[in-house]
C-alpha cells in the first residue's frame, strides 16, 4: 500500500456516514457541560455585532470581523435562544468538520469515539470565532490529503479561518510561504495571474472577493465610539493601547506577573496593570519596546511560561496529566510529528507543511508572550490530533527501520535492546527517583501515574521477550498500512485519558449525568453567576433611559434594551483615589449600578474590577444608600442598586 493511499476519501453521504452525523449531534447534547455559560470574551462579540447593526462600524480586526457580521443573522432572535442556536450550531459543525478530518486516517467508529472525547473540552473555547476556525483548520487539514488548494495560494478555508480569529493568520501566512517555495522548488511562476474557469472556480472567487471587501471595511470603516478596541471598554485608565488583542494581552499578564514576582502579596490586591507598567515595562507601549525598554521582565516573563511547553504535546497524546507522563507524551507526538512531516514531503504537500509548521510555531510563541491557557492551546487542536493519529504509525516505522524490516539475526538484538530498554525503565523511573529529581513531595495522583506507567513498562518487555517471534513478525510487516493495531491502541488510551483530565463539568460528571437525564438545558444556571436565569429579572428592573455601571456592560450592550452610549464599565473609573471630583462627576451621570459577588467579594490577588469597586464603587454606594438610592436581589446575580424616582 502507498502512502498517498493511505488517506479515505469515501463519501460521508451514505447509510454508515449520515448516521455516524446523528450520533455526533446526540453526543453534543450530552457531552457539552452543563452549570456553564459564554463570559466575557464570548459576550465582547455579541456587542460589537450590536454595535456594527446600530452605528455601521466595523469593529477592531483581532475581534474577528466575520465572526461579528456571521452573529447578525443570530440576532434576529430573542436572548438565549440567539445565543445557544448559534453555540450549537457553530459546535456542530466543528465537530463534524473534525470527525471529516480524523476519518481520512482512522475508521469511522475510531473518528467518532476521538471527536467525543473533545467535546467537553471544546465548550469552553472563547472567544466564539475560535470554534468555527478551528473546524475551518480541520477541513485544511483534510483537503490537503486528497490534492486539495496544494496550489491555490490563499485557500478559502485559511482565509475564513483568520476572519474569524487572528490566532490562524499565522497558518494563512505559512500556507502562502510554502505555495511560493513549490512553485520556486518547481520552477513555475510564483505569482499566478487569477484567471479562472467560472464553472470549476466562479463561485470560490465571488466569496474570496466578499471577503476581501469585509477586510477592506474592517480597516477602513472602523467605529467612531470611544470602546473601539479588543475589550470594548473606554480606553482611558489603560496604560497601552488596547486596539491589538496580542498587546493587550502580553501587557496586561505581564504585568501580573511582574507584580506576583516582585512585590509582597499583601500588595497584590491595591495593584493595577495602569499603575505598574511604568515599573515593569518602562512606559513602553508595543510588544517590541517591551523588550527594548525592559529586557528583564520580558525575558522572566517567558521563562515563566517555557516549562509548559512540554504540556502542549501532552494535553492532545494523554491530556492534563503530571511531570512523568509529560515526557512519553512528547516522545510519542514527537515520533507523531517525524510521520506527518514524512507524509507531507513524501505527498509533495509544501504549503500544507509550511501552515501547519509556521501556524503552530506561530501559536505557541504568543502563548509564550503571554500564558499558556489550555482554552487558548485548543486552537491548535486539529494539529495535536494530526500527530495523534500518526503516532503508530510513526512508532511502526521507527521499529522496522531498527529491525531492518527482516526477520533476521539482526532484529531479536534490536528486540533485546527494546526489552531491555522497557523493563530498565520501568525499574529505575520510580516515585523516588522522580521526587528527587524535582526536589518534592509527590502526590497520591502522581505517585499512581507513575507505578502505573512503571507497570506498562515492565509488563511491555516482558511480553515482548516472552513473544519475541510474534512480535518480530508484527514489526517487520512489509506494509505501513499495517500499523492500524498500533494506531489504535494509542487513540485508545488517548481517548480515555483526555476525556478524564480535560473535561470540564463544574459539579463533576455525576451531576452533569443526572442533569442531562432530567434534560436540564445547556448554557444555564452557571455555578457562581448565571446571566440566562437571572434575565428575565433584570429586565423587569431595567429601563431604556437607564444609564447602567456594571461590570457585565459588554453583556449588557449585546442584550438588553439599553442605549449603547448609556452603558459604562468598570473600567471607566480609576484605578487610585486621587481623582474624587472625576468620580463624582461620574457617578452624577449614573443612576443604576449591578453589583455581582465576582465583583465585589474580596480577592487578595491581582484584580483590576475589585480594586476599582473597593476605591470608588463601595463607598459611593454606601452614601447612595443613605441619599434614598433602593436596591433590589435578583436570583441568580445579586444586588441592582437604583437612584430613587428614576
Amino acid at each position: 500500500m502507498q502512502i498517498s493511499e493511505l488517506y479515505r476519501e469515501e463519501s460521508i453521504w451514505n447509510k454508515k456516514g449520515v448516521m455516524m452525523l446523528l450520533l455526533l449531534g446526540v453526543a453534543l447534547w450530552v457531552l457539552t457541560p452543563r452549570f456553564y455559560e459564554p463570559t466575557g470574551e464570548s459576550w465582547r462579540s455579541w456587542a460589537a455585532a450590536r454595535i456594527l447593526t446600530e452605528t455601521g462600524g466595523f469593529p477592531v480586526f483581532s475581534m474577528g470581523p466575520l465572526y461579528v457580521f456571521f452573529l447578525q443573522f443570530f440576532r434576529l432572535f430573542e436572548y438565549p435562544f440567539s445565543m445557544m442556536s448559534e453555540f450549537l450550531i457553530m459546535h456542530f459543525l466543528t465537530y463534524i468538520a473534525i470527525f471529516l478530518m480524523l476519518r481520512c486516517v482512522l475508521s469511522d467508529v475510531w473518528s467518532f469515539i476521538l471527536t467525543c472525547a473533545w467535546i467537553p473540552a471544546l465548550t469552553i473555547v472563547e472567544p466564539g470565532g475560535m470554534i468555527p476556525a478551528i473546524g475551518l483548520l480541520a477541513l485544511y487539514i483534510k483537503e490537503g490529503w486528497k490534492q486539495k488548494n496544494v496550489e491555490e495560494l490563499m485557500p478559502l478555508t485559511l482565509f475564513v479561518a483568520t476572519l474569524c480569529h487572528n490566532a490562524f493568520l499565522p497558518f494563512l501566512a505559512g500556507h502562502m510561504i510554502g505555495v511560493i517555495f513549490k512553485r520556486i522548488k518547481e520552477k513555475t511562476l510564483v505569482l499566478k495571474l487569477p484567471w479562472m474557469p467560472f464553472k470549476s472556480c466562479g463561485v470560490k472567487f465571488i466569496l474570496k472577493s466578499l471577503l476581501f471587501c469585509l477586510l477592506l471595511c474592517t480597516l477602513l470603516m472602523p467605529s467612531k465610539r470611544i470602546d473601539h478596541n479588543h475589550m470594548l471598554i473606554d480606553p482611558k485608565y489603560a496604560p497601552v493601547s488596547i486596539e491589538k488583542g496580542m498587546t493587550t494581552a502580553f501587557f496586561m499578564i505581564g504585568n501580573w506577573k511582574y507584580i506576583y514576582r516582585t512585590m509582597p502579596e499583601d500588595s497584590w490586591s491595591k495593584q493595577d496593570w495602569y499603575l505598574s507598567n511604568d515599573e515593569a515595562f518602562g512606559g513602553a507601549q508595543s510588544v517590541l519596546e517591551a523588550f527594548i525598554k525592559a529586557p528583564q521582565t520580558a525575558i522572566n516573563n517567558i521563562f515563566e511560561n517555557v516549562g509548559a511547553i512540554a504540556h502542549v504535546p501532552a494535553l492532545f497524546v494523554v491530556g492534563n496529566v503530571s511531570n512523568p507522563l509529560v515526557v512519553l507524551a512528547v516522545v510519542l507526538f514527537s515520533i507523531g510529528c517525524m510521520e506527518v512531516f514524512i507524509t507531507y514531503g513524501y505527498l509533495g504537500r509544501w504549503p500544507h507543511l509550511f501552515a501547519v509548521t509556521l501556524g503552530t510555531i506561530g501559536v505557541i510563541g504568543a502563548l509564550l508572550l503571554t500564558w499558556f491557557s489550555q482554552r487558548y492551546l485548543l486552537a491548535l487542536l486539529p494539529i495535536g490530533l494530526l500527530m495523534v493519529t500518526h503516532i503508530g504509525r510513526g512508532l511502526c516505522r521507527l521499529i522496522k527501520t531498527c529491525t531492518l524490516k527482516e526477520q533476521s539475526s539482526c532484529s531479536r538484538p534490536w528486540l533485546m535492546v527494546v526489552v531491555v530498554v522497557c523493563i530498565v525503565l520501568g525499574v529505575v523511573f520510580n516515585e523516588w527517583v522522580i521526587a528527587s529529581l524535582f526536589h518534592k513531595t509527590l502526590s497520591v495522583t502522581s505517585r499512581l501515574q507513575i507505578w502505573s506507567l512503571d507497570m506498562f513498562l515492565i509488563m511491555s518487555g516482558c511480553l515482548f521477550f516472552i513473544f519475541k517471534k510474534y512480535s518480530i513478525s508484527l514489526l517487520s510487516q512489509e506494509d505501513i498500512g499495517e500499523s492500524y493495531l498500533m494506531t489504535h491502541l494509542i487513540i485508545g488510551v488517548s481517548v480515555v485519558t483526555v476525556f478524564l483530565t480535560v473535561f470540564p463539568y463544574p459539579k463533576g460528571i455525576k451531576h452533569q449525568m443526572i442533569a442531562v437525564f432530567n434534560q436540564k438545558g445547556m448554557l444555564r444556571d452557571m455555578k457562581y453567576q448565571s446571566m440566562v436565569s437571572a434575565r428575565q429579572a433584570l429586565l423587569k428592573h431595567t429601563k431604556n433611559t437607564d444609564r447602567i455601571l456594571a461590570l457585565e456592560a459588554n453583556w449588557i450592550k449585546a442584550f438588553m434594551p439599553v442605549e449603547l452610549g448609556s452603558v459604562s464599565h468598570i473600567h471607566s473609573l480609576p484605578p487610585f483615589k486621587d481623582a474624587q471630583e472625576e468620580v463624582d462627576n461620574f457617578f452624577s451621570k449614573i443612576n443604576v449600578v449591578w453589583v455581582n459577588p465576582l465583583w465585589a467579594d474580596y480577592n487578595k490577588e491581582v484584580s483590576t474590577t475589585n480594586l476599582r469597586y473597593r476605591l470608588h464603587v463601595e463607598p459611593f454606594l454606601k452614601k447612595a444608600l443613605q441619599n434614598g438610592w433602593e436596591v433590589t436581589e435578583i436570583d441568580g446575580f445579586w444586588k441592582i442598586y437604583r437612584r430613587s424616582n428614576s
